[in-house]
């Protein structure tokens, strides 16, 4: 039976609302996507400022520094050249590196009676250029820690050193004399940089950002994940 078409329209059968694809398409195309961002902007900007006032408002430390002399007055009088101020100052780096293990961060611990991990991860040996020093630095909360840490290492080197002689049986003109000569007196505080505060929330800000737009992307604005089955 043919369907008289005016009747089919007033019945609403095939019939579509012009500007409804156009709606969608906008909604698709612009609105979900816009939505995503502002979305994003928001929870970025949050966690941001979260972990930047985090790093600003973090703990001071201090810092203690125990200058060392490696010296051989005999055997730098008695030379006929620059050797022995060479190996002075090449020997500077394995006692350096020797502070870094338990070889002397074991004794060092046992003097502050702290276990071996604090002093060596608070404590270390600088080699400055074209010198025979060492400095040897302790780093802590408190300014009393940290210059206790620094002496502590420093003997300990220096003992260290003097056990060597001894047990090489390393004859005077050729033995290594290890010094204080700059004491630790004081601790120097650190204070958490603003700088790095904003650098850390600009990071969090952007990775947070892109995570919360994608989430919002891939969950809230995507109809078919929110559809019962």
């Amino acid at each position: 039976m043919p369907v008289d078409g005016h009747a089919a329209r007033g019945n609403g059968v095939g019939t579509t609302n012009p500007g409804s694809w156009q709606q969608e398409l906008v909604r698709r195309l612009v609105l979900r996507p816009v939505r995503g961002v502002i979305a994003g902007l928001l929870v970025g900007l949050l966690f941001g400022l979260i972990a930047g006032d985090y790093m600003v408002q973090g703990t001071t430390t201090y810092t203690s520094q125990t200058v060392v002399l490696l010296d051989n007055p005999l055997g730098i009088a008695t030379a006929g050249d620059a050797g022995t101020l060479i190996k002075l100052s090449e020997l500077r780096y394995k006692y350096a590196s020797l502070a870094s293990t338990d070889a002397i961060a074991q004794p060092v611990a046992a003097t502050l009676h702290v276990p071996v991990g604090v002093v060596l991860g608070s404590a270390s040996v600088q080699v400055p250029a074209n010198s025979l020093l060492l400095v040897v630095q302790g780093t802590w909360t408190t300014p009393v820690f940290a210059q206790a840490l620094s002496k502590a290492m420093a003997q300990d080197i220096i003992q260290y050193i003097n056990t060597e002689n001894s047990a090489y049986n390393i004859p005077a003109s050729n033995q290594v004399i290890a010094s204080i000569v700059n004491p630790a007196v004081g601790a120097v505080p650190s204070h958490p940089s603003a700088t790095r505060g904003i650098a850390v929330g600009l990071v969090v800000f952007v990775g947070t950002a892109l995570i919360a737009f994608a989430v919002y992307q891939l969950v809230v604005a995507d109809p078919n994940r929110r559809r019962p089955s």
